[in-house]
């Protein structure tokens, strides 16, 4: 999206940003995440960091994980790049949720080796 310089249409001379700070515009970092499926995911949206802010991670807008929970469907309840640790499960926190499910076993299986990583 480009923002206006301030000044008219096919005006000579240079341009007069209104914009205090740019944004990094770098892609987010949660490019490619491998899904337990086997599946990929990848989030097109770029950094909104400002440009002038020292950072290491590249992050989007987006504030929740994209990926649905493992058991039941529901929207994982982790932040947008927590995918991007190493053996991360995706759940929707909604225990009684899933536990009516019949993979109960299975889901309390994912959270005992969640819990065993901390």
């Amino acid at each position: 999206m480009a923002i206006p310089c301030g000044q008219n249409a096919s005006h000579t001379g240079n341009h007069l940003c209104r914009m205090n700070s740019h944004l990094c515009g770098e892609p987010c970092d949660l490019v490619i995440l491998k899904l337990p499926n086997k599946k990929s995911f990848m989030c097109s949206e770029t950094c909104h960091v400002p440009k002038n802010d020292e950072h290491t991670v590249h992050v989007c807008e987006q504030r929740h994980c994209p990926v649905s929970c493992e058991i039941c469907k529901r929207p994982c309840n982790g932040d947008h790049l927590h995918g991007l640790i190493p053996d991360q499960n995706h759940h929707c926190g909604q225990e009684d949720s899933c536990s009516t499910s019949s993979s109960t076993s299975q889901y309390t299986k994912a959270l005992d080796k969640q819990m065993a990583m901390c």
